[in-house]
């Protein structure tokens, strides 16, 4: 049979039965001669309608054509075979009924019966081709194919504060990555003795919120260091002794309350040294002195206290000051270095804002925008003595300065290295 159809089973007649294709009509009560003609005849229809194509077959109608019946339609029903073996055929590509003049096929009546479907095609394929729209698990056409009732569907603003805040952890992630790395790298370089201040930006002067500041000290601005090292203590009287041992240094003034070459004084910070004192010390061990914003950077960090452990006030239990009109927290001089454990800066520097004020490598004058008193000139040096009490302790902010040669008592020095 032609076509990939379903032929609708014929239904059997009962008072006549017309035969299609142009078979004159045969009737029961025809003589025995005339249904034996009627026989023959029908045999020559059949074999003539198998010779046409389309012969017999029943039109199908309007909402099938070019199309392949649901599941529902084809429920009991086999699909049929082309001669040339491949599975059906659009409708349209098929003569209707009314242009089929051969013979019928026979009807049931007869005894014939309907070849069973060879090879049939499965229910998800349509002229060879796999059928999607039929196929198992695809959802329908015009089902809805929203998330279950219930189950609230995630807001699109919601997953995109998650993509973002994950791609602003693994940025963090990064930077922290690259940080440590940085880090590594410098450590290795450090000298011991020293601590590491990290490269980056920091702001330098009086900062808004800060006490006791002085017209020298504003503006605040900006700068952006690379990564140094910077002494944890001060140079103390014996380092300096074995620099002028060496004449690598000039001497050290020796007066009451000098530290150099005297006996129990070895680990007390260096005093009565000038600025080229201290300036031969830090080369003589192939260092530097600090310039001044590289020591306030060491001594407040970013977040800029006034002193090197916060914004309390000074006294005794924290650092070497005068107390009470005693200097020294009452020993009327220095103490070792590192023995005040309250005066401890962010990158672990010690003794940053007592004990002795401290030498810098950067000349006394305004900073940009700024004013100072243009008959003071000298050398700047930062921090608080062992001679200053709490209402006159200097903050890690305030600029003091000293002539090249001037050597006191609470005024010595550390040193600082680039690494980078």
């Amino acid at each position: 049979m032609n076509g990939g159809e379903d032929i609708p089973v014929k239904k059997r007649h009962t008072a006549s039965a017309s035969i299609e294709c142009g078979v004159p009509t045969v009737r029961h009560r025809l003589d025995n001669t005339t249904r034996k003609m009627g026989l023959v005849l029908a045999a020559l229809g059949s074999l003539l309608c198998m010779a046409v194509p389309g012969c017999g077959r029943v039109e199908e109608p309007s909402e099938y054509a070019g199309k392949r019946p649901t599941a529902s339609s084809t429920k009991g029903r086999g699909a049929s075979k082309t001669r040339s073996g491949k599975a059906g055929g659009a409708a349209e590509d098929r003569p209707a009924l009314s242009e089929n003049k051969g013979a019928s096929e026979p009807s049931a009546d007869y005894g014939l019966e309907a070849a069973p479907p060879e090879d049939t095609p499965s229910n998800n394929t349509v002229g060879g081709e796999v059928d999607t729209e039929n196929q198992a698990g695809a959802t329908p056409p015009g089902e809805d194919t929203a998330a279950p009732k219930g189950v609230p569907e995630p807001a699109p603003e919601a997953v995109a504060k998650k993509s973002e805040a994950e791609i602003a952890k693994e940025k963090e992630l990064a930077e922290l990555a690259a940080t440590m790395a940085i880090r590594k790298k410098l450590m290795r370089k450090l000298p011991e003795g020293m601590v590491l201040v990290e490269p980056g930006t920091y702001t330098v002067g009086c900062q808004e919120g800060d006490n006791n500041c002085y017209d020298d000290e504003k503006p605040p601005f900006t700068v952006e260091i690379g990564g140094y090292g910077l002494m944890k203590h001060e140079v103390t009287a014996a380092e300096y002794d074995l620099c002028e041992k060496k004449s690598a240094c000039p001497k050290a003034k020796r007066a009451w309350r000098c530290n150099s070459r005297k006996s129990g004084k070895e680990g007390h910070p260096i005093n009565c040294v000038d600025w080229t004192g201290a300036t031969a010390y830090c080369a003589f061990r192939g260092w530097r002195l600090p310039s001044e914003q590289e020591w306030e950077i060491a001594a407040r960090g970013v977040d800029g206290p006034d002193f090197p452990w916060g914004d309390d006030r000074p006294n005794c239990g924290r650092t070497v000051m005068a107390e009470n009109g005693k200097g020294g927290c009452g020993t009327k001089g220095t103490k070792p270095v590192g023995s005040a454990g309250g005066d401890r800066s962010w990158v672990a520097a010690l003794d940053m804002g007592g004990s002795v004020r401290e030498w810098v490598a950067t000349s006394y004058s305004a900073y940009a925008g700024g004013t100072v008193d243009t008959e003071t000139t000298g050398f700047v040096n930062r921090g608080a003595s062992w001679q200053m009490d709490a209402d006159s302790f200097s903050t890690s902010h305030t600029r003091q300065v000293d002539a090249v040669g001037e050597k006191r008592p609470d005024l010595g020095f550390r040193c600082a290295v680039s690494l980078n």
